[in-house]
């Protein structure tokens, strides 16, 4: 009986060792331990999925970005697109620098003088840094959702024709302007803090202000751009694209005067 369990032990001994010889021939000076090589490819997931997000400016980017900062509140346009104000801002910083550098500042006016010059170059760095960092996935998927949108607002404006020739309906226009009749991807529009209608729509207002944050963090147009550049010269504006809320009361629409010739 002892006899039988020793030569199994030495069986299964041979065994591992013809294993061990077999996996460093085919990988020499390579014997990893299976819990290791289960850590090790835990530890490669979460390494790719950290280098998959990071900008091309080297910084880590968060799938979950947002277009306004907590300084933003209250505001229609976030502060980073609006270049005219970061450049004047940029300015005075330079401006107030250059005099302490100078000594062009009086005594008495110093400690004002730098601390006013702290508070705006502070206000500057967290505008500068506000601005979402785009991966280059983030920026083609942010492009696709721009385009689409730019295409429904351009549906739903009269064209410079139809204005032109008094074809233009007023009642009809304030109605796209105010009501939702645009559909507008719902995670673009939570990034921005917009609320959707139920089925997905904004108003025309709405979607031209987001289409106008949307070319601004592209760069690919000047910053916030006229949306009247979306306007057709020539053609007729789909006027079927509106939804007409429940219950709407078109009685208290204004008649239409006729002109009398």
């Amino acid at each position: 009986m002892v006899i039988k369990k020793t030569k199994k032990k030495q069986a299964v001994k041979k065994e591992v060792e013809e294993k061990i010889v077999k996996d460093s021939t085919e990988k020499p000076g390579i014997l990893v331990d299976e819990s290791e090589l289960a850590e090790l490819k835990k530890y490669k997931v979460i390494v790719e999925e950290a280098n998959a997000r990071v900008a091309p400016a080297g910084k880590v980017v968060d799938d979950g970005y947002k277009y306004f900062a907590d300084f933003d509140k209250g505001s229609s346009v976030p502060a980073w697109a609006l270049p005219r104000q970061t450049e004047t801002l940029e300015s005075e910083v330079n401006r107030i620098s250059s005099m302490l550098k100078k000594k062009e500042v009086p005594i008495e006016e110093i400690p004002y003088a730098e601390a006013d010059h702290k508070r705006r170059s502070e206000r500057l760095e967290q505008i500068k840094n506000s601005k979402p960092k785009l991966t280059g996935l983030q920026r083609d998927e942010l492009k696709k959702k721009r385009d689409k949108l730019a295409d429904e607002i351009t549906r739903s404006k009269f064209t410079k024709l139809e204005m032109e020739k008094g074809l233009a309906d007023p009642h009809d226009e304030a109605f796209r302007m105010s009501e939702p009749c645009i559909n507008m991807d719902t995670e673009e529009a939570r990034r921005m803090g917009i609320s959707v209608s139920a089925n997905g729509k904004v108003s025309r207002s709405v979607a031209e202000n987001a289409w106008k944050m949307m070319s601004t963090l592209l760069e690919d147009t000047p910053a916030n751009p006229n949306s009247e550049i979306l306007r057709n010269d020539t053609g007729k504006s789909k006027r079927n694209m509106i939804t007409v809320p429940e219950g709407f009361d078109y009685n208290k629409l204004e008649k239409k005067k006729e002109l009398v010739g």
